[in-house]
């Protein structure tokens, strides 16, 4: 459940809420033109809702939900964890943490979604990484056209450029494992 509070008011009281698939583990959200984008860890799925506004009595409805596993994961065991929101471009980037004993040689992936005014998502591409267990990743850049990510457990740090009007991504640059130990955040400068 993911609950909506106005600002300014002096004491908390819930206003509405967004409820979620039951054990799908909710990890990250964005919201666009009254669209919620909710990143579910556990159950490796991207979901777009109707928000209402606060105070409506009207319900969220859920428009779309969509698997962000890459196809062919040769039995790896997936886990959502962060979402970056590319208004400008209409797109979202979400990353996969392969959790299995024996990691996907090919590393995480960065699946790259399409989302239309309805909300309604599309799968563009999946981007293996070579990095494991994304747990950073930010966009950045006069125009946005960065994404940097970094593997917890290894893989190192990667720079992407957005291409295709940020429907692919080119590597740029890359710090090998071994030199920044479990990245959990960037800044841009």
């Amino acid at each position: 459940m993911t609950a909506i509070y106005p600002a300014g008011v002096p004491s908390w009281t819930v206003q509405g809420f967004v409820e979620q698939v039951q054990g799908s583990g909710p990890r990250h959200i964005a919201v666009s033109g009254g669209i919620l984008y909710t990143l579910n860890e556990l159950k490796s799925t991207l979901v777009s809702q109707t928000l209402p506004p606060i105070g409506s009595y009207e319900k969220p409805k859920t428009i779309s939900s969509l698997s962000i596993v890459p196809q062919g994961a040769n039995g790896s065991t997936f886990g959502a964890a962060e979402l970056i929101l590319d208004e400008k471009r209409g797109l979202l980037y979400a990353s996969n943490r392969n959790l299995a004993q024996v990691p996907d040689p090919r590393g995480d992936t960065i699946a790259i979604f399409s989302f239309d005014k309805s909300g309604s998502l599309k799968l563009v591409k999946q981007v293996f990484t070579g990095l494991n267990q994304i747990r950073a990743m930010s966009q950045g850049g006069d125009d946005a056209q960065y994404i940097a990510a970094g593997g917890k457990e290894g893989g190192g740090l990667v720079v992407y450029e957005k291409t295709n009007n940020g429907q692919d991504l080119q590597e740029r640059a890359r710090l090998p494992a071994g030199q920044v130990a479990q990245p959990a955040s960037f800044a841009w400068l």
